[in-house]
């Protein structure tokens, strides 16, 4: 039996290698690269930046929500005031039908 034509290619983003099949393009096999066994102490330095940078990441939210908390405050109060301050100038300014009535 003939063997079929192939190419091996490698990915640029994975460095794996898949073997295509030239006629249908499907393909054949995939070898993933052997990644590097890190040490303890790698490790464990990398878990350190991740949770620095989780804690700061949280730091910043807490920051944001709090600014937030005070902007819908300073809105509400704002409004607020404004209805009050409405319905008093309604009151006075009633119309004399309401009065007779």
């Amino acid at each position: 039996m003939p063997e079929t034509p192939h190419f091996t290619i490698v990915c640029p983003c994975c460095d794996a290698t898949l073997v295509v099949d030239a006629h249908t393009g499907a393909i054949i096999s995939h070898q993933e690269k052997a990644k590097p066994v890190a040490s303890f102490d790698e490790m464990k330095k990398d878990l350190d930046r991740q949770k620095q940078l989780r804690d700061q990441l949280f730091s910043q939210e807490m920051g944001s929500v709090k600014d937030r908390e005070r902007l819908l405050d300073c809105v509400i109060g704002s409004r607020h005031s404004r209805a009050r301050h409405r319905n008093r100038c309604r009151s006075r300014h009633a119309p004399m039908s309401s009065l007779l009535g």
